[in-house]
């Protein structure tokens, strides 16, 4: 499960026509893709994925409910064409303020023209956990809870703290 009705919904309060993810963490929360090289582009009703050929794969098993198209030039004018493409009227574009460089702000201000961006920070809407988060949260903190103790009886004096660590992280696997 991912967030793309959490990120749909807030597209549509604020009124925004999408959204541009560039940065791993909102692209692995929002789409649950966990490569290095994508863009996410949603709308209230429509969510894409644009990926080089090494991700396609990867993307279609991960990123439930978005369509997956690879580039094959630019990235930033495949995003044009699906806009133009799905007619997806794009009058105002959140991207990633915090996240995004000039340059790449520049890019792709100047390919999707006649749109205005508005800087936006993501952060509160991962903050809030779902359902299923809260499970995996439950189960991480039980793992944790039960290797913790599983160490304890293995700490001898003379014993250095990276040799705790590992006996930790043995447990915990």
């Amino acid at each position: 499960m991912n967030g793309l009705l959490r990120l749909q919904d807030y597209l549509t309060a604020h009124q925004y026509d999408g959204i541009l993810l560039l940065s791993q963490t909102n692209l692995r929360y929002f789409a649950g893709f966990t490569g290095t090289t994508a863009i996410g582009f949603v709308t209230p009703n429509t969510a894409f994925i644009v990926t080089d050929s090494r991700y396609t794969e990867q993307a279609e098993n991960q990123c439930e409910g978005y369509e997956v198209i690879q580039y094959t030039g630019s990235n930033w004018e495949t995003i044009a064409d699906i806009v133009k493409n799905h007619n997806i009227t794009l009058s105002v574009c959140a991207f990633e303020g915090n996240y995004v460089p000039v340059d790449t702000y520049m890019t792709f201000s100047d390919i999707l023209v006649g749109s205005k961006f508005k800087s936006v920070d993501l952060t509160p809407l991962r903050a809030v956990k779902r359902p299923d988060e809260l499970t995996l949260m439950k189960e991480a903190a039980r793992i944790a809870d039960e290797a913790f103790a599983a160490l304890l009886p293995q700490l001898k004096p003379g014993m250095t703290e990276r040799e705790a660590c590992v006996t930790l992280e043995i447990e915990m696997l």
